[in-house]
């Protein structure tokens, strides 16, 4: 599916980022393949952000680890259920 994502301001993440309006975040097969400021979108479905923030690409790394994050040995005792 071809998605074109329109009327949002997109954030790039940098250190000096500066918003970004009027661009077209363009996606095919859920990949970004381009951010551009016009394109002939025919073929494209249509998402209208209506002046939402965008970060293209960001990813959920949330997780809560260990201790210091190192992956520990825990034995499981099935008598008392207790790690």
């Amino acid at each position: 599916m071809k998605y074109a994502y329109m009327n949002g301001i997109i954030l790039d993440g940098k250190k000096d980022m500066i918003p970004q309006r009027e661009k077209i975040i363009l996606v095919e097969d859920e990949k970004i393949v381009d951010i551009v400021e016009d394109a002939c979108l025919d073929t494209y479905k249509i998402i209208d952000l209506k002046g939402q923030y965008i970060l293209p690409g960001l990813i959920n790394l949330h997780v809560h680890l260990i201790d210091d994050g190192c992956p520990k040995d825990i034995s499981f005792n099935a008598k008392d259920k207790k790690r």
